[in-house]
């Protein structure tokens, strides 16, 4: 998988001369690591990286984005990519590797975001797929 959330949350290096933009840079870095887990929370974060619940948020506040967005993102983000290139895959194996507790997660998700079904997704996803094989 790629970096997900960097497309969300662009982060500079000068964003690490400061202890928020520190401290957001390592937290977007565990959440790439991390966004399969379905345990994954903001409050799960803060604990991961030894900060309070408040100060995770005030790093994220500085880009104008919620922990919990984040997250979803990059969960959603990589969902869309299984769901893409491989439509064999089961959709509960795509939930597990995307981080979502069950599969009807993953359905609502898609759905508030791009108001289709999985295998409405996948269908729209084949012909472009098929065209970058070819080329």
């Amino acid at each position: 998988m790629t970096n997900t959330t960097e497309r969300l949350v662009p982060v500079r290096l000068a964003d690490a001369s400061s202890a928020l933009g520190a401290l957001l840079i390592e937290a977007m870095q565990m959440i790439d690591q991390s966004y399969a887990d379905p345990q994954l929370s903001p409050d799960t974060l803060a604990e991961r990286l030894h900060v309070s619940r408040r100060q995770l948020y005030r790093a994220f506040r500085t880009r104008g984005v919620g922990v919990a967005q984040v997250i979803a993102e990059a969960r959603i983000s990589a969902a869309c990519t299984w769901l893409a290139e491989d439509h064999r895959l089961p959709l509960p194996e795509v939930a597990l590797r995307s981080g979502f507790s069950d599969c009807d997660s993953l359905r609502r998700h898609l759905r508030r975001r791009f108001r289709c079904s999985p295998s409405q997704f996948r269908a729209r996803m084949a012909p472009r797929i098929e065209s970058e094989r070819r080329s």
